[in-house]
């Protein structure tokens, strides 16, 4: 069965940075809690998530604070999220987002190139 839905997220709409480029969590919470409260959001969607151009650089403990709050409104991810970043140190660290949400029950996948990520999302052949 197809998925009717589909949402880009560009990385400055989910993750938030202090003025110093650090992550700004609580800021990055109400960005999460504003995306589950559109009515035009679909529990069901699946999410790319283009962390490319974001702001701040994430640490470890960064990434496994925001998939606390995935797993928090588990519920409201039922769809596949592909995280997409560039640069191998940014690729190690979404590999690490995908295995701590994966082991959360949360269906995420890392990836360097958008074509990759439109393939396993069932976008692209």
């Amino acid at each position: 069965m197809m998925r009717v839905k589909y949402l880009h997220l560009n990385g400055e709409e989910f993750i938030k940075a202090t003025a110093t480029g650090e992550l700004d969590l609580e800021e990055s919470k109400r960005a999460l809690k504003v995306l589950l409260e559109d009515p035009g959001f679909s529990h069901q969607c699946d999410i790319l998530v283009d962390l490319r151009e974001a702001a701040c650089e994430l640490s470890v403990a960064d990434i496994f604070e925001i998939v606390q709050l995935l797993v928090k409104h588990r519920l409201s991810f039922l769809g596949k999220i592909a995280i997409l970043v560039s640069g191998e140190p940014e690729f190690d660290k979404a590999k690490f987002m995908e295995l701590c949400s994966e082991n959360r029950g949360i269906q995420a996948h890392a990836f360097d190139e958008v074509s990759e990520a439109e393939k396993w999302l069932g976008l692209k052949e």
